[in-house]
């Protein structure tokens, strides 16, 4: 069994949040076999959510669409699976350290790329998250409360030098979601 050490930046509140306790082991399963990932609870911090505008919206369809040349510079043969695709191509970008393609590029490329995949493929949205932490974009699932940030995501993993994580990341929200374990989302209100 891989481990993945501190593995995604999810929220099953109703706020971003502070941590709040121990990081908890969860097993992830993945077509390369299961992993260990850690949930941590995190106390909840005040927020607002609100849906992108199409602008963004448009924004992060157009990066994607650049997603799959930067892979293909870094992959001399493309697997059956993207989010697989998106671990060795940012892996690579990070070990060679060469600058075809910015940190920036990086971020917004594979981030745009992995949040409209989980939009697509598990019935998200992208939505802009505001705390006394910021402002960040995030994917919500329309239904539950489940959010994750591919772009601050990504950013940990640049500062940590961590690789490895969007295939975890991806199966992770696929379970979360499948498990039913999750505050269901209020409807009455769209842009919330």
């Amino acid at each position: 069994m891989r481990k993945i050490w501190p593995l995604m930046v999810l929220l099953a509140g109703t706020g971003c949040s502070e941590n709040a306790g121990e990081p908890e082991p969860v097993t992830i399963q993945t077509p390369a076999g299961p992993a260990t990932a850690h949930k941590t609870e995190l106390e909840t911090v005040p927020q607002e959510v609100s849906l992108v505008t199409d602008d963004e919206r448009k924004k992060f369809k157009i990066l994607a669409g650049q997603g799959p040349e930067l892979i293909s510079a870094y992959l001399s043969e493309a697997s059956d699976s993207d989010v697989k695709d998106m671990d060795v191509a940012f892996a690579e970008w990070m070990k060679r350290g060469e600058k075809r393609h910015s940190r920036t590029q990086i971020v917004e490329i594979l981030g745009a790329l992995f949040g409209e995949k989980c939009v697509q493929d598990f019935d998200m949205e992208w939505v802009r998250v505001t705390n006394t932490f910021g402002t960040s974009f995030a994917i919500r699932a329309k239904g539950v409360e489940v959010m994750a940030f591919p772009f601050d995501s990504i950013e940990k993993r640049i500062d940590s030098g961590e690789t490895d994580f969007f295939s975890p990341l991806y199966y992770g929200l696929k379970q979360m979601l499948e498990s039913g374990e999750y505050k269901q989302r209020p409807t009455d209100n769209p842009n919330q």
